[in-house]
């Protein structure tokens, strides 16, 4: 006869193996699948419960098959939960969860999708493996299509395209997904795998097909990329791109930032990073290419942060863009105390302090290389675009004591540039831009159009 402690023990027994497998369900993802798009990858899984989970993400050029085998596998990189939301669209449309789509006006991911895109770098057949990490634990249990992948995928690198979200009207909303590590095809264009950012493009296919001229416009510090068509150039390609991210200070001044942020008493051992440059001339690249533009006839046109993306991708790269317009601008980020910046700890979390001024990629110092009248010095007799801006003397975010400095070195170095000042603020009924110049700066707006890369000025 058997012990009622003996019976005790036996149904423990048994209750514990019977609720392993549902623990480990728990902590073990679900249903992964590897698309293949463009020179990108992507992963989708089912989550686990909880939000404070962490999914890592692991390729292998051999199959994971058991937990040992992800010694050898490539930690690609990490995504918290709900990977699969917008987080910039939810958060500019009040709270109201919008999804990826991962194909081009395809069907949205569901609020319990896991995602990560990985950048094709190299022909190679690949194997993936999702595991989750739950307060600092992994649970590497290992079940094929479950979080790892049975079957290889087939990868070539291409060139990695935005996908279609959106259509309304003219209107084009798109994301785009980058990498950390440059591939054949693309740079890095950010110090984390799988960043998603958004974009529009403006496009009317009812107007001329010949070749159109391509707007840039950068969004102020406070915006986003939801412009509206230009009203008065509606046969223009209107790129707007999207300079944001989760962390503060959530934007990069269309510049970039160090790969070791947020960490910047660290940035003297590493590169600041032109990110955010490279990300935008890539995205126009594919602008004017997937409509028909006129590449002698590119602009840019900005407000605030927007007016100093525009002029110093201006004049970085001169052979791109054919003129600028500015409205209350900062010209040289260095320029950061007695009211010449409200903003500087925003610079140290980026790229650093002036004090340190440590590497940019193309090896100058980062503050020489956000410093207009650097770059102005630099170009010597190359002609640089035509550039207006609109700036005030009380400016409270951007200050006055920069600008005629730049006035006076542009001047010298016979570039063509007009400067329109007013003792106009920033923001407020007293800001420069609704102000005693306003009806002349849209009337050199109209003119801007006139300008070619490939003439002489008008």
């Amino acid at each position: 006869m058997r012990s009622r402690l003996g019976l005790k023990i036996a149904s423990l027994a048994a209750i514990t193996c019977l609720l392993a497998p549902a623990l480990s369900a728990q902590t073990v993802v679900s249903e992964l699948q590897a698309r293949v798009r463009s020179g990108q990858v992507f992963l989708t899984w089912k989550e686990v419960p909880g939000a404070a989970v962490t999914y890592h993400v692991y390729r292998s050029a051999s199959p994971i098959d058991e937990p040992s085998d992800l010694a050898s596998a490539a930690l690609l990189g990490s995504v918290g939960a709900e990977s699969s939301k917008n987080r910039r669209n939810t958060l500019l449309d009040g709270d109201v969860p919008d999804y990826y789509a991962i194909e081009d006006l395809g069907p949205r991911l569901l609020d319990d999708d896991g995602l990560f895109v990985h950048t094709i770098g190299a022909t190679e057949l690949a194997w993936y493996a999702v595991i989750a990490n739950i307060d600092g634990n992994e649970d590497t249990t290992i079940v094929g299509d479950g979080n790892s992948t049975i079957a290889g995928t087939d990868e070539v690198p291409e060139r990695p395209l935005p996908v279609l979200q959106r259509v309304d009207g003219v209107k084009r909303d798109y994301v785009h997904w980058v990498s950390d590590v440059a591939t054949p095809f693309a740079p890095a264009m950010w110090f984390s795998a799988s960043q998603a950012f958004n974009l529009r493009i403006n496009y009317d296919p009812l107007i001329d097909p010949n070749p159109r001229p391509t707007l840039v416009r950068l969004h102020f510090r406070d915006g986003n990329y939801q412009h509206e068509p230009e009203p008065s150039h509606p046969e223009a390609i209107m790129l707007s791109p999207d300079d944001w991210f989760e962390t503060w200070p959530n934007v990069t001044y269309w510049y970039g930032v160090n790969p070791l942020f947020p960490d910047y008493l660290a940035y003297p051992t590493s590169v600041t990073q032109d990110y955010t440059v490279r990300r935008v001339l890539f995205e126009l690249d594919y602008a004017q290419t997937a409509f028909p533009a006129d590449l002698a006839r590119t602009y840019l046109v900005g407000v605030s942060m927007g007016a100093m993306g525009s002029a110093f991708l201006a004049y970085r790269h001169p052979e791109r863009f054919a003129a600028a317009q500015l409205v209350l601008t900062k010209f040289d980020m260095e320029c950061q105390f007695n009211g010449c910046w409200w903003e500087f700890p925003a610079g140290w979390k980026l790229w650093g302090t002036p004090e340190q001024n440590g590497l940019c990629n193309d090896g100058m110092p980062t503050y020489d290389r956000l410093d207009l009248s650097h770059l102005v010095a630099l170009a010597g007799d190359e002609d640089l675009p035509p550039i207006v801006t609109l700036d005030g003397r009380q400016d409270e975010y951007f200050g006055w004591a920069e600008k005629p400095t730049v006035m006076n070195t542009l001047a010298a170095a016979e570039q063509s540039a007009t400067f329109f000042w007013d003792n106009g603020t920033h923001v407020g009924p007293s800001a420069t831009a609704s102000g005693l110049w306003a009806p002349v700066w849209w009337q050199r707006f109209e003119e801007m159009w006139r300008y070619r890369l490939d003439q002489a000025f008008p």
